[in-house]
């Protein structure tokens, strides 16, 4: 069975353990450029016509 992502989890890791709180502050830190960036690019495309 193919296993995607290279993160998997298992009985011995609760649904809990896998939510924001969790995160580093490196992947949070990815998550706030991304979301800037799409923001940033639709407000380009939306006063660019």
């Amino acid at each position: 069975m193919a296993q995607h992502g290279g993160t998997t989890r298992t009985a011995a890791q609760p649904a809990a353990a896998t939510g924001f709180r969790s995160w580093s502050r490196e992947r949070r830190i990815y998550l706030a450029v991304g979301i800037l960036a799409c923001i940033a690019g639709v407000l380009i495309i939306a006063f660019s016509r």
